[in-house]
């Protein structure tokens, strides 16, 4: 398992090393977490102070952790909008401002307490920062009559959360699952 560790950390750098820009095609993954299980910022961080490294993990516990709770009520528009504008930017603002539409155009709400995760591994280049975690999707996206539409993770998984620094504040511009590879977080 360690060994995919170094697959995915080398991956995470071939990524700075090849990226100039932050925003890419994939889709983000769902729902996120609870406090109980947020990232630390305790992750190896190559080229950063120990201020910008808390900075990211703040950023991306924050993205883990609020984004996607929710108690199954239908949340409140406006209130989502604010959220997705303080924590995302390019292509990650996109979509979960129209996840978030569509959600409130539809019924469609998040059940449960959202990510468990814990960081592997965080690497910056200037203002451009990839996270590397070792993540488990708690919450279920469910329809208007209660039907699970996307179920919570069965096992952890690798996630890469990519960060942009905009005007001094961290923000998650993409969100990605590693191909369904299992983790184990204990061993981070």
């Amino acid at each position: 398992m360690k060994a995919w560790a170094v697959v995915f950390g080398l991956g995470v750098m071939c990524v700075l090393a090849a990226c100039g820009e932050s925003e890419s095609s994939f889709a983000p993954n769902g729902a996120l977490g609870d406090s109980a299980g947020s990232p630390s910022a305790d992750a190896p961080l190559s080229g950063a102070s120990d201020e910008t490294r808390a900075a990211i993990g703040d950023a991306h516990t924050r993205f883990m952790t609020e984004m996607f709770a929710n108690d199954g009520a239908q949340p409140n528009l406006p209130d989502q909008i604010k959220l997705i504008e303080e924590l995302t930017t390019g292509a990650q603002y996109q979509r979960s401002y129209d996840a978030a539409v569509h959600n409130a155009e539809t019924g469609r709400a998040l059940v449960g307490p959202g990510y468990k995760s814990k960081i592997v591994n965080i690497e910056t280049r200037g203002d451009y920062a990839v996270v590397l975690d070792c993540s488990l999707k708690q919450s279920e996206l469910h329809s208007p009559e209660g039907t699970v539409i996307v179920a919570a993770d069965d096992f952890f998984e690798f996630r890469t959360t990519k960060l942009d620094n905009v005007d001094g504040v961290w923000k998650v511009s993409d969100f990605v699952t590693q191909g369904n590879v299992r983790c184990y977080p204990e061993q981070y």
